[in-house]
């Protein structure tokens, strides 16, 4: 039994000739599984060819489908469209309204994860100031002015800063398919889902709670799949849950390495025979969260060797070999394909650059200028870019672009992230818009530097004000429900950073995209929340 895939040009006759042909045997194992399958090369493409056909011709039982087809030289092709727009897509919200949710959760936490976050900053454990509790049960402030819940979401920029379809539940597949559709009708052809592990989620079963990461996650892959849509799903995996005590029982470097690659293997394992699993050349892309991720006393740390041995395990567990894109450029002996430097903020374009002047809300002075964003982004761009051209049939520098950066919705996760101006830790970043010119600036590095594979951080990260997703306005919702045409002041709040993302996209891709299909996606959603069997999110 086998697979061949030709690549035949006719003449002005009709007579063909065999340009190419690939051949795929499979093996015990490899059913229900995609496989990557490129054509070895036979004779030229000569000037009296008039047309050239490609087939797959298959002595298979059951279908052989075919997901991609591209055409070109040896190298030229990696089973993408030559250039490629992703978004990273966080699964960490939890709502009390969607109808899969834990009817007794532990505590207010778990029933709203990451909309509510109430840690004081690690600067100061006393300060409250930037708590956020959407639970009504637990906390007299839970709406904001604006009579919303509130959300663990920044309130520099006003109290509307807030989904426009609520406070959703990150499982509910109604939410993924409106984000699915909205990130299609900007032009993106993938999301990178911040992927925590299956060792975790077994973990938290265990402890009697919801997976909430696991369970969206494989519910976009479910959604990226139905209804004929054309979508990938890769992940950004974080190892540091191995690294910060997240899994119990895992006292050595060794145990921790053993930990990643059963994750991997399961991921491997999950995603075979998945049509929306992002692959470049047939292997599965993992991108990875800090790769470099050390125990906190510093005394264990992954290094190039050990990623090697993780990547060696998985494909002898599995047959598959792994695409992996990290965020250091690589060392001597990496096993990594890719990089994608996730180096979004730096103090010299924050707004307080000293904790203090972030609790009272003083910007600091001087403010900071717009070149020291620019320079920034050249920095990140041109070192994964140079990476790359060093062996660019090999290796893909995907550049990150980012809207904003404000993280004082969750007190700067808690921790000091970098040292002020005064000397001191600095917990909370708020990085300076500049009058609307933050996104661009970023977007216009990333294309300068040549990628073909861009980034954009974040689809719907509102924890840190990087998200796309469409904000709330009053009166907007009712709008798209009534199919009216919004305002230009509400649409630009509600649809600015998706509409202009669709607008640099084209240019990218050199393609048309129409700006009146995203306020259909989010109308026909709201319709149907709205409607008997929605879930109208609060």
């Amino acid at each position: 039994m086998r697979c061949e895939l030709r690549v035949l040009a006719a003449d002005a006759t009709g007579a063909e000739t065999l340009l190419a042909l690939g051949t795929w045997r499979p093996v015990l194992g490899e059913e229900d599984a995609w496989r990557y399958l490129e054509a070895t090369p036979l004779a030229p493409l000569e000037a009296r060819h008039v047309r050239v056909r490609v087939e797959v011709a298959s002595t298979l039982p059951g279908v052989a489908a075919v997901d991609l087809v591209q055409l070109g030289e040896r190298w030229s092709v990696d089973g993408n469209p030559p250039r490629r727009v992703g978004a990273n897509y966080v699964g960490r919200y939890a709502s009390p309204l969607f109808p899969g949710a834990d009817p007794a959760p532990a505590d207010a936490q778990d029933r709203w994860r990451n909309w509510r976050w109430t840690a004081p900053p690690a600067c100061d454990g006393a300060y409250a100031g930037f708590a956020h509790d959407p639970d009504c049960s637990t906390s007299g402030g839970c709406v904001r002015a604006n009579g919303r819940r509130d959300l663990a979401i920044s309130t520099v920029g006003g109290a509307d800063l807030l989904p426009l379809v609520g406070a959703y539940d990150s499982r509910d597949p109604a939410v993924l398919a409106y984000h699915v559709d909205l990130a299609r009708a900007a032009g993106l052809d993938h999301f990178v889902y911040d992927w925590q592990g299956h060792v975790l989620a077994q973990q938290t079963v265990a402890q009697g709670r919801d997976p909430l990461n696991e369970q969206t996650f494989q519910a976009l892959m479910d959604v990226a799949e139905a209804d004929g849509r054309d979508f990938k799903v890769a992940v950004m995996y974080e190892p540091k849950v191995h690294f910060l005590g997240w899994v119990a029982g895992e006292p050595t470097l060794a145990d921790k390495v053993a930990g990643i690659v059963e994750d991997l293997t399961w991921l491997v394992q999950h995603q075979r025979a998945r049509r929306a699993a992002l692959r470049r050349e047939g292997r599965l892309v993992i991108f990875l969260f800090r790769d470099e991720s050390c125990t906190p006393d510093g005394g264990q740390c992954l290094d190039e060797a050990a990623w090697a041995q993780v990547a060696q395990a998985v494909t002898a567990a599995t047959g598959e070999e792994l695409c992996l894109v990290g965020d250091l450029v690589p060392g001597a002996g990496s096993p990594m394909e890719g990089v994608a430097r996730w180096r979004l903020v730096d103090r010299a374009f924050l707004v307080h650059r000293t904790f203090a002047d972030a609790r009272t809300g003083v910007p600091t002075a001087p403010a900071p200028s717009l070149a020291s964003l620019e320079q920034h982004a050249r920095d990140v761009h041109a070192v994964g870019a140079a990476w790359a051209a060093q062996d660019d049939a090999r290796r893909v520098h995907v550049a990150l672009v980012w809207p904003g950066f404000d993280d004082s919705g969750v007190a700067g996760w808690g921790a000091p992230n970098v040292i002020g101006e005064d000397g001191a830790p600095l917990c909370v970043r708020v990085a300076d818009d500049f009058a609307g010119a933050f996104y661009p600036t970023t977007v216009a590095s990333a294309l300068d530097s040549g990628a073909s594979w861009v980034q954009v951080c974040t689809w719907n990260d509102w924890n840190e004000d990087t998200q796309l997703e469409p904000a709330w306005l009053a009166g907007a919702a009712d709008g798209l429900r009534g199919a009216a045409a919004l305002p230009a002041g509400m649409r630009a709040h509600v649809f600015g950073r998706l509409l202009a993302t669709q607008q640099w996209v084209a240019d990218f891709k050199g393609v048309a995209l129409d700006p009146r299909d995203i306020a259909v996606v989010a109308r026909d959603y709201l319709a149907a929340a709205a409607g008997a069997g929605g879930v109208a999110y609060d």
